[in-house]
């Protein structure tokens, strides 16, 4: 069946009406109806409708109030409200916390390497303790199989240099496209 499913709803009134008088994101239409973002992107470029780029759509989203944050219970209007400090927020446990970018990092008293709240990302820690050493600013720990919060030595690489880092990346994609081709 594949896009041609939503041609009786994507019509080129509908989408002007929704993404430009409505001003939502491809997004947002494609949530209300229940239709993959990128088919409304399709269909916004077969109507020779303009996308918006993105520094225009975050501009647009901060004017957008979704809901009031007063009155919201969502862990982020909570924290914008300042009900949630670190220590009572529903995910934290005690000296660890998780980063939205899946990263985790873990409260360490008296070592150098920490930030100044005292806390240092749990991969480098993992390794320095592994390499019974500081690890430098220049190094870099790579995740072998790409999930930032698996923090077991067997999957830490460490490379000496962010240069060598990606030259490792560059190398492993390359080698992926060859095997694609062959």
């Amino acid at each position: 069946m594949g896009v041609n499913k939503y041609k009786n709803i994507l019509t080129k009134n509908f989408l002007k009406k929704e993404y430009l008088t409505n001003k939502k994101s491809a997004q947002e239409i494609g949530i209300t109806f229940k239709i993959p973002r990128i088919t409304i992107v399709r269909y916004l470029k077969k109507f020779k409708i303009e996308l918006r780029n993105a520094s225009e759509q975050n501009s647009m989203n901060r004017l957008k109030e979704t809901h009031d944050i007063t009155k919201c219970n969502c862990c982020i209007c909570k924290t914008k409200r300042g009900e949630y400090k670190e220590t009572n927020h529903p995910s934290y446990v005690e000296g660890k916390r998780h980063r939205l970018d899946s990263y985790i990092e873990i409260k360490v008293y008296n070592y150098s390497s920490t930030k100044k709240d005292g806390y240092m990302f749990e991969h480098r820690y993992v390794m320095e303790q592994y390499l019974g050493r500081y690890l430098t600013l220049k190094e870099v720990v790579h995740h072998i199989n790409g999930i930032k919060n698996d923090n077991r030595i067997e999957n830490l690489m460490l490379f000496s240099s962010e240069s060598k880092h990606q030259k490792y990346h560059h190398k492993k994609r390359d080698k992926n496209e060859i095997s694609k081709i062959v």
